[in-house]
């Protein structure tokens, strides 16, 4: 192990004693130390830290996911429009629905609410062939598209 391999194993066991303590900032900023984005983003989003979140996932190229986070929470729509990039970055079911329902709310935050409906409608459709843990999390993301 080099050093930076083990300084990022500090960063990580850092990273994880601050999750633990629900010192999801500093659990956050021990992951970004780390290299780890995708956990990185996790901890911000819990420390309601949505910025440094929807930039986190970005770099983990987990684009819906930073999507969500600029057009749910920072109501920033044409930010959350472009993180999405052309299209679904996975083939994986729940990052596929994730990615229109994240589409959906920028489209209901920008005046389109038809479209936004549809989208909803359609992915809440697809997902009843998902398990039942996916579902209740798209669901989760339908019902902010609803309130926005």
């Amino acid at each position: 192990m080099g050093v930076t391999e083990q300084a990022k194993e500090l960063w990580r066991s850092a990273g994880r004693c601050y999750a633990r303590a629900e010192r999801y900032e500093d659990a956050g900023r021990c992951y970004r130390g780390a290299g780890d984005a995708g956990k990185a983003a996790e901890c911000y989003e819990r420390a309601g830290m949505y910025q440094e979140a929807a930039e986190q996932y970005q770099e983990a190229g987990q684009n819906a996911r930073a999507s969500w986070m600029y057009g749910h929470y920072l109501r920033r729509y044409e930010s959350g429009r472009r993180a999405l990039g052309q299209g679904p970055e996975s083939k994986a079911t729940i990052e596929r629905e994730q990615w229109h329902l994240a589409r959906a709310r920028c489209d209901a935050g920008m005046g389109n609410q038809t479209r936004a409906v549809r989208a909803v409608l359609e992915a809440l459709q697809r997902a009843t062939r998902l398990p039942a843990w996916e579902r209740c999390k798209l669901r989760e993301w339908a019902v902010g598209v609803a309130e926005g």
